[in-house]
């Protein structure tokens, strides 16, 4: 996979659902693409312009906001009403 186009365009999408043990990640980043076969998973697409992964959706792990030591999410975020 070459990473081509405008960076903004350079886009990476994770599906997971309920019903379904595996997850998905579509990527068309290049920094990604090499993230995931550094850390052994292979691409079961691999186009000119992107990467399709399947792979444990046990293996996906989210960010825990509030839980960071950098303090990342300790703050309250201000709404403004537009009213």
């Amino acid at each position: 996979m070459k990473a081509k186009g405008l960076q903004e365009e350079r886009e990476t999408v994770l599906i997971w659902n309920d019903t379904d043990d595996a997850a998905t990640l579509w990527t068309a980043s290049n920094t990604t693409f090499r993230r995931m076969i550094k850390r052994g998973f292979i691409p079961k697409e691999d186009g000119e312009r992107h990467a399709l992964f399947e792979f444990p959706k046990k293996s996906v792990k989210l960010p825990r906001f509030g839980k960071s030591k950098r303090g990342f999410g300790t703050t309250k975020v201000k709404v403004e009403n537009g009213s």
